[in-house]
């Protein structure tokens, strides 16, 4: 959950918002389903929506690609060059 739904800093600090808003799903479910719950990396998704981060890229850097770092209010990101 952290690696794919937070970014950077303010992504930290709003995992406890993501946290909230995946167990408000979970609580719904529970009471009209009336069925237990669990949260998988399979799942997740359907809990939380789309990826926000994906470190895929991070994984596949080659040899003479330079990493740099910019800066935003959002937080920062990695950039390949």
């Amino acid at each position: 959950m952290i690696e794919n739904y937070t970014y950077g800093l303010p992504g930290v600090r709003d995992l406890e918002r993501i946290s909230r808003k995946m167990m408000d799903k979970v609580a719904y479910k529970v009471v009209h389903d009336n069925k237990k719950v669990n949260i998988t990396k399979d799942n997740i998704e359907e809990f939380l929506g789309q990826q926000l981060v994906s470190l895929k890229d991070h994984k596949e850097c080659n040899v003479g690609v330079a990493i740099g770092l910019g800066d935003a209010w959002y937080g920062s990101r990695l950039t390949y060059i």
